[in-house]
C-alpha cells in the first residue's frame, strides 16, 4: 500500500490538500512510478500545468545543482527558440 498526503499553501495561506492510498505490486519501481503520477497530478491541480509528465525524476540534487540545471535549460530553450525563428 502506498499512502501519499500532500498540502500546498499559497501566499494567502489558502490550502489545497490531497490524500491518496493506492495498492501497488511489491516491485519498488511500481511504487516509484505511482508516486510520480500522484505528484504530477497534484502539481497540475495546484496550477503547474507544465508538470504534465508521466514521471517525476526521483533523484535528489543540491540547490546549487538545481540552479545550474535551471539556468542551462533556460539557455537551451532560448537557443532553440532562436533557431526556430530563423527558419
Amino acid at each position: 500500500m502506498l499512502t501519499v498526503e500532500l498540502t500546498w499553501k499559497n501566499g494567502d495561506n489558502d490550502a489545497t490538500s490531497v490524500h491518496v492510498e493506492r495498492e501497488v505490486n511489491y516491485e519498488w519501481t511500481d511504487e516509484i512510478s505511482e508516486f510520480g503520477r500522484i505528484i504530477n497530478h497534484f502539481l497540475r491541480m495546484v496550477g503547474y500545468p507544465s508538470f504534465d509528465k508521466d514521471m517525476v525524476y526521483m533523484e535528489s540534487i543540491t540547490e546549487e545543482e538545481a540552479e545550474y540545471l535551471d539556468s542551462w535549460l533556460k539557455g537551451y530553450r532560448e537557443e532553440k527558440e532562436g533557431e526556430d525563428n530563423e527558419e
